[in-house]
């Protein structure tokens, strides 16, 4: 992900199964770095939704 400025690049991932936070990953990175890729693994039975918020990023 390139970044949009020389400030703290975030994301943060939540996995929600019935409302509920049942995993989550928090991710940052300074102004002159660089991040490929970043993996959150789950399993669990039922339905997931997943949340991706990020911040001082452009894609």
């Amino acid at each position: 992900m390139p970044i949009k400025n020389y400030a703290i690049n975030y994301r943060y991932t939540d996995v929600m199964n019935n409302g509920n936070i049942v995993s989550s990953s928090q991710l940052d990175w300074g102004g002159k770095s660089a991040v490929a890729t970043k993996t959150l693994e789950f399993s669990g039975s039922g339905s997931q939704t997943i949340s991706i918020d990020a911040y001082e990023l452009q894609w």
